[in-house]
This record gives structure tokens, sequence and C-alpha cells, in this order.
């Protein structure tokens, strides 16, 4: 702030699993400490419940927006809580018991509850990922990042233009990636291996180069 003084400022901060939780606590110390904060939004992937409702309450009252983006398929979203599953609990809440859940909120003020607004992805909608992808890759940040990439909007088909490399998501979740996939990305590692030391010859000739990333097959 001192450094851009007499700019317009805004403040971001993001984060990953624990990361997500402490880009939420982050954000409150500074809302709550530095006088006259610029604002400050927080995106977060895969964290679990920071603190109870007064806390979040606090959070969205300090001004500061927060998105959190949220796999379906990660448990790590759902902790911790009362109830396991997110869906469970909002359908409730839509119910006529929603009341009693509620009550609970208002009478046990450590239960623990998510702050801002939600982009729900699901690792099914990926044409790439297995359906029954382990634990490990639902909660895996590239897996995140690459469901965002192909997020339409809720239960629509996968982004066709997608364009995120999907060479780390292979080199760290290959045992999730569909079979059908791996093999097509052998080719296109292979293709561009050899394009690779093409585009060395000519760029030693100073014609041009070219990327080596593995790209998305769309």
């Amino acid at each position: 702030m001192e450094m851009y003084e007499g700019e317009t400022l805004s403040i971001t901060i993001t984060g990953h699993s624990l990361g997500a939780a402490l880009a939420l606590l982050v954000a409150n110390e500074i809302t709550t400490r530095v006088p006259e904060v610029p604002s400050v939004a927080v995106f977060s992937f895969g964290g679990p419940k920071v603190g109870n409702k007064a806390f979040g309450d606090k959070i969205t009252a300090q001004g500061v927006k927060v998105l959190r983006i949220v796999n379906s398929q990660d448990v790590i979203t759902r902790v911790p809580g009362m109830f396991v599953s997110e869906e469970l609990e909002q359908t409730i809440r839509n119910s006529k018991i929603g009341g009693v859940l509620d009550m609970f909120d208002d009478n046990t003020p450590l239960a623990y509850s998510h702050v801002g607004a939600e982009l729900r992805v699901d690792t099914k909608m990926s044409p790439f990922l297995k359906p029954d992808a382990d634990m490990a890759c639902c909660h895996d940040l590239e897996a995140y990042l690459h469901l965002v990439d192909g997020f339409l909007a809720s239960n629509c088909p996968f982004r066709a233009n997608a364009k995120r490399s999907l060479a780390r998501l292979m080199q760290d979740q290959s045992a999730n990636v569909k079979k059908l996939y791996i093999s097509k990305a052998k080719a296109l590692s292979l293709n561009l291996e050899r394009q690779g030391s093409f585009s060395m010859s000519l760029e030693r000739q100073g014609s041009f180069s070219m990327s080596g990333c593995l790209p998305s097959p769309s």
C-alpha cells in the first residue's frame, strides 16, 4: 500500500487445501488490522471449513469477497462439520426440517460452516479423468485447475476448447487418467519431441522456436 500509494488497489489472496484455509485467515487479519485497507478477495481451491457461522458473517461484513472452488468428489471440502456431504446438508436446509439446522447453528457456536460463494466442479465431467479417480486426484491442485479450465456451467459438458496443458496432470495423476487418452498423450509427446528436435535445428539458424508443452487434445 505504501509502494503504490495514490493508486486504486485491490488485494487478492489464493490458496489450496491448507493454503485455502490460511488465505481466509490472512484476509480476516488484513481487513481487521490494516486501516483503510483496499478491497480484498479470496480464491480458495479445495479448502476445508475454517470457522463457525459468526466467523463467516464477520468476513462478509468486512467486505471480503470469497470464491470457493470445490470438487464434488473432494472430501476435504466437507470437513469439519456435522454432515459429511454438503449436498445432504443443503437438501435438509431446503426441506421442512431445515429450521433444525438453523437452530443448531444458532445454539452451537462451534459448528463449522463455509464462507462466500461456491464454484462447484466435478471430476466426472472431465473427458480425460477416470470417473472413479482416487481421493488424492480429486484433491490435487492441478486437477482442480484442469476442471476449472473446462468449466462452462453446472451440469454442462466439459468445455471443448479448453486450452490448459495436461502435461502436469499426466505426470502427477497418470493412474487416474483414462487409458485412451494416455496412448494419445504418448503419441502427442513423441510428435512434440520430434518437432522439438526439428525446431532446435531451425532455432540455431535463427528461424523460430516452439514450446515443448503437451497441449490439450482440443
